[in-house]
């Protein structure tokens, strides 16, 4: 089946809802290797140079124009809520994260920094990093973050490490490991007092926008599984969604009010994307304030006008558990690193295969990976990919 920018987003994410936990990834170095148009891709654009910001312009050849560095202040500016998405796994959206911010303290821009990665119980821990009492590569343990969170930290480091040099305050912003999809099976009745004063009061629902587009993903991930006995069904899905979304527009809203700074919120592109998730809950709790939402666009075709404010050009990347980091170039994956020592490493997986099917599965694009990958999870199975290297072609068996 075709899937759409937006589903693919959301199908990393929504396989954590299914299993109830977050996959590790390793920290291979960054690329900033852009991808290429070619014949037959349906980029027609010059793409920039990797880590650059850009404005939508549709009437333009390519679609996109670069920003100079005093309009991107001017905007930031002029916001009380500067949304800053990523995908998780994706190196390169870190950077561009903390260049942002960079920028801002380089300007003089006092700001206060959320972070969707921490839940509000963990506060006290930011409040001493914030204090200067716990040191960055105190961090993780003081977090737990290997099981909170369970990217690899590293990935976050130019965050807290810009955060420090300028001195802006960190603040946790999600809920506690586990009980938004708690909430999501059992409703706000069903959850004991202590965890029950973790959720704002209400829980703001989605717009119809956002669950029309849910549910897009909700089938597309449904159509992944074989055994559906204990998946969620939609209603789940856009609770939990929702709790999400409310909570951290809750806490950006309080720390606002508290701090009288803007709140750069560090989320994932899901929570961001077309003001549908947190920008549409602060409408509510501040509806004054201007929320500004900042992209990563991939380049696959012109940055959608109406999914952000502000976008920034990286490459889709996808940093594996096992050991390699691939990225998706004219609907095909190649692997631009492999981990010393790991698994796929071992497996004998070299930089520059190209990922032509997994498990029989022919790969065009990282939903289909995710697709394979599943099933192999679900039957206790190795990946076994059949890989372009040069002109020859190659079996890989990666055992999980």
């Amino acid at each position: 089946m075709g899937l759409n920018r937006k589903t693919v987003h959301y199908l990393f994410a929504f396989s954590l809802l299914l299993t109830g936990g977050c996959a590790t990834a390793r920290p291979p170095a960054l690329s900033t290797a852009a991808p290429t148009a070619s014949s037959s891709s349906a980029i027609t654009m010059t793409l920039p140079d990797s880590g650059t910001f850009v404005r939508a312009t549709p009437d333009s050849s390519d679609g996109f124009t670069r920003l100079a560095p005093q309009e991107l202040l001017d905007q930031a500016r002029h916001a009380a809520y500067l949304l800053l998405g990523e995908v998780h796994t994706n190196a390169c959206d870190h950077a561009m994260q903390a260049d942002f911010l960079k920028r801002l303290g380089q300007a003089g821009v006092s700001i206060a920094v959320g972070l969707e990665m921490v839940s509000v119980d963990l506060q006290p821990v930011l409040d001493d990093f914030n204090a200067g009492r716990l040191s960055i590569d105190q961090l993780p343990q003081a977090l737990d973050w290997e099981h909170t969170w369970g990217y690899d930290f590293s990935l976050y480091r130019p965050i807290f490490e810009t955060a420090a040099q300028y001195g802006y305050p960190l603040y946790a912003l999600n809920l506690p490991k586990g009980l938004a999809r708690k909430y999501g099976k059992v409703g706000i009745e069903g959850l004991p007092p202590q965890e029950r004063a973790f959720l704002p009061a209400p829980v703001l629902p989605a717009p119809d926008a956002q669950k029309s587009m849910l549910e897009d993903q909700f089938k597309a991930h449904m159509s992944f599984l074989k055994n559906r006995d204990n998946a969620p069904n939609l209603d789940r899905f856009i609770r939990v969604q929702s709790a999400w979304d409310t909570t951290m527009a809750t806490e950006a809203a309080r720390v606002h009010a508290s701090t009288h700074r803007p709140v750069a919120i560090i989320v994932g592109n899901g929570h961001v994307e077309y003001g549908y998730g947190i920008a549409h809950r602060l409408k509510t709790l501040d509806p004054t304030a201007r929320a500004l939402l900042v992209m990563p666009w991939r380049g696959q075709e012109a940055p959608d006008p109406k999914a952000g404010d502000i976008f920034f050009y990286c490459p889709l990347l996808h940093r594996s558990r096992l050991g390699y980091t691939l990225s998706e170039i004219d609907n095909s994956l190649h692997v631009i690193t492999v981990a010393p020592q790991s698994p796929a490493e071992h497996a004998g997986l070299m930089q520059d295969d190209v990922i032509l099917t997994a498990n029989d599965i022919p790969i065009t694009s990282l939903a289909d990976l995710h697709k394979a990958a599943i099933t192999a999870s679900k039957n206790d199975a190795p990946l076994v990919y059949t890989v372009k290297r040069g002109s020859e072609t190659v079996d890989v068996t990666i055992k999980r």
